[in-house]
């Protein structure tokens, strides 16, 4: 008897076993059975090995020396997360389902086929009959030249065509493309949306004639709205309905990702974010901080431009990171646990609270745990109570966040079943705060034409293969920018740093980088699609590059 892994790809989201079982020998197998197995080692440490993350079993039939049955099983994460392929693990073994004898069994390494993904899987088309333009790269992450058949699956309802770089134009028949090892192509979509307010989805499937696995990879337009997540991380407290009636009342489309009742605990991830103008993250009167790892993941979302609107009381007198309440919510110091009275007053002239005046109720006291905000240079105080700052809008030039410092349920507490007038006043005001054109918050004095960027990489893709020594990054520089520290780090797919590249000021105008294709220990990367983050005080610009080797 023999197993062979003849295909074990994946990618974050999914891990596909293709498994050859040959008899070899002249026996007789009692109801032979195939089970395949994914396992992980314990993700936050070493205390637990080989945890069972999926099994997939099925009953085949193997009767003669030469016989052979192959089995195939797509195996996905637990609620919505992603694979940490460094910690998975496979395993196929065969065995009698009467006797439970194991006839074979072996582990199966990971055999990388491709990489395929949308730069941004979610676009939006705020008022609606436009055009939603998708660009993606496919990567050939194995061993071999491979053929890769990519066809569309157009459930969007509206005109959608695909185009794989070199091509002519757009179609909608399916397209073929050869890719030599570590190459890679750019694929293009575009969605002509109508009038109609609605959520469109459609895919795109690539298969692989090496591992014949077939990725069926979507993306989502928001026609008529912008792109809104709603985070319910109240635990399993029903905080979020005076949220769900705001954006109701608003006319919004958004999808909800509930922290507890949905995702086993889990908040979204950059990769989730990715594409959503608006984070609405609510905490209700679930207190406490944030893991630096949700708030790195809010940061790298802002940093693309997203918005945040994010409420959680108690928050700044846990630990956290000091950049994100700085540099992205407009903080500059705070008054733990300060609570709050029995109402709270807007600011007058301010575009969200002006006139507002309303009261805050707690069921229990031990749930007023508010922390007094004072704001700093990019933020503006909007909401007071007792003295104390609870609210704060922050204009970073990049992206735009706002912190309230309560939970927004303890607004028209006397009506816990709604209407909720306040509360959806509120919300309104600061979502059309948050997307408005974001400011480049520079002062009068300063003219600045455009932000400081990435205004080109070459060459790009880098390519070993072809003799690439190194790649030329150019940057634009604004007079403001060049006043203040700036950096320009490598960060990979899931925004762990890889390599700085520069940490020191440089005068305005244009300026140059270079990159060799190594990490900060001088190691070569591996093929793949990188990200260059230029940091100033005008925000962070991001712009994508992609290793061949």
């Amino acid at each position: 008897m023999s197993v062979e892994g003849t295909h074990v790809t994946s990618d974050r989201s999914s891990v596909t076993m293709t498994v050859r079982f040959r008899l070899e020998d002249p026996v007789t197998l009692l109801n032979p059975r195939v089970c395949l197995i994914v396992l992980e080692d314990d993700p936050q440490g070493t205390t637990y090995k080989h945890i069972n993350r999926g099994v997939y079993q099925q009953y085949v039939t193997l009767t003669n020396p030469g016989d052979e049955s192959v089995v195939t099983h797509e195996f996905t994460p637990l609620g919505g997360d992603y694979w940490n392929l460094e910690n998975i693990e496979c395993v196929a073994l065969i065995q009698s389902q009467s006797t439970k004898e194991v006839y074979q069994a072996g582990r199966l390494p990971l055999k990388p086929d491709f990489e395929f993904a949308w730069d941004s899987p979610i676009l939006s088309i705020p008022q609606g009959n436009g055009t939603a333009q998708f660009e993606g790269t496919l990567l050939n992450s194995g061993e071999e030249t491979d053929h890769f058949t990519l066809e569309l699956d157009n459930t969007f309802g509206w005109p959608t065509e695909f185009m794989v770089e070199g091509e002519g134009g757009y179609h909608t028949t399916p397209s073929s493309v050869a890719l030599n090892p570590a190459e890679a192509v750019q694929i293009y979509m575009q969605v002509i949306t109508d009038g109609e307010v609605r959520i469109g989805e459609g895919f795109l499937d690539v298969t692989s004639q090496v591992s014949e696995r077939t990725q069926h990879t979507g993306a989502r337009v928001f026609n008529g709205s912008p792109a809104i997540m709603m985070v319910e991380d109240d635990g399993f407290r029903p905080n979020e309905p005076p949220i769900h009636a705001a954006l109701d009342a608003g006319g919004y489309l958004y999808d909800n990702w509930a922290v507890y009742d949905e995702h086993n605990d889990t908040r979204p991830a950059f990769e989730d974010m990715n594409g959503y103008d608006l984070v609405l993250w609510h905490r209700g009167f679930d207190a406490g901080g944030m893991d630096p790892d949700d708030e790195q993941a809010l940061m790298d979302y802002m940093d693309t431009g997203g918005a945040l609107i994010f409420s959680n009381q108690d928050f700044l007198s846990w630990a956290h990171t000091a950049a994100f309440a700085e540099d992205y919510l407009g903080v500059a110091s705070y008054d733990s646990n300060v609570g709050t009275g029995s109402s709270a007053q807007g600011v007058p002239g301010d575009p969200i609270t002006n006139g507002m005046d309303f009261d805050l109720y707690y069921q229990y006291g031990s749930w007023n745990r508010a922390d007094g905000i004072t704001p700093n240079a990019i933020g503006t105080g909007i909401l007071n109570s007792d003295g104390y700052g609870i609210g704060v809008r922050a204009d970073n030039g990049g992206a735009r966040g706002i912190l309230f410092s309560y939970g927004l349920n303890a607004m028209d507490g006397d009506s816990p079943t709604g209407p909720w007038p306040e509360t959806e006043l509120l919300i309104l005001r600061s979502i059309d705060w948050v997307l408005e054109p974001i400011s480049q918050a520079v002062p009068d004095q300063v003219v600045v034409s455009v932000p400081s960027q990435i205004s080109g990489i070459t060459p790009n893709p880098l390519s070993f293969n072809r003799g690439d020594g190194s790649t030329t990054i150019r940057l634009r520089i604004s007079g403001r920018a060049s006043e203040a520290p700036m950096s320009l780090d490598l960060v990979d797919l899931n925004g762990r740093l890889v390599r700085d590249l520069m940490r020191e000021p440089l005068p305005a105008g244009v300026a140059t980088a270079s990159w060799n294709g190594q990490d900060e220990g001088g190691r070569p990367v591996g093929a793949g699609i990188y990200y260059i983050r230029f940091t100033t005080v005008e925000g962070k610009h991001n712009a994508k590059v992609v290793v061949l080797r």
